[in-house]
């Protein structure tokens, strides 16, 4: 057995760790991350999301409106009241909440429109959310981030709102 070990013990010098996944081997928490998460291209919208000048709770609003995960009525399950808090009217979804000719939203929409010299689509959120990342998140120009920051503030300011409404209903 020992003549397959290919080393001798150095009995005059001490133990030391060396981490084989960094230069200079020694372990970092940035080379610890990259050695365990899984790696995989970034998305459409991440660079119109997540860059250095996002506000984190608004990137963190948008990227799941983006993928159509904010617990809107539609998906709640077992409320009696699955009608829009803000226009208690049509079925709330991430549609109707960002993007249907409502009082609120639209409101919004055409004041950041005409401040921003941009135009929106009338899709639906899917489709919206695709034209702005095939028009923005393609190169690191400080126009297209700051649509991002303001497609960001909004969403997140739409979805505080009908959280307000939504804890008013829930407190009745």
């Amino acid at each position: 057995m020992w003549n397959l070990v290919s080393f001798q013990p150095q009995v005059e010098q001490q133990d030391s760790w060396v981490w084989t996944k960094h230069a200079s081997g020694k372990c970092t928490i940035k080379s610890a991350w990259e050695q365990n998460r899984r790696h995989s291209p970034p998305d459409d919208g991440s660079r119109l999301i997540w860059h250095k000048w996002h506000v984190p709770r608004h990137s963190f609003v948008l990227w799941l409106a983006a993928r159509g995960r904010l617990r809107t009525m539609d998906r709640l399950h077992g409320l009696p009241h699955q009608q829009c808090v803000l226009c208690n009217d049509q079925m709330e979804n991430h549609n109707h909440l960002f993007l249907l000719p409502r009082p609120f939203s639209a409101t919004i929409w055409q004041e950041l429109a005409g401040r921003a010299h941009l135009t929106w689509p009338s899709v639906p959120w899917v489709q919206a959310w695709g034209w702005v990342v095939e028009r923005c998140s393609s190169t690191n120009v400080a126009t297209q981030r700051l649509v991002g920051l303001v497609l960001a503030a909004a969403i997140y300011h739409i979805w505080q709102e009908r959280n307000e409404g939504f804890m008013i209903i829930t407190s009745a």
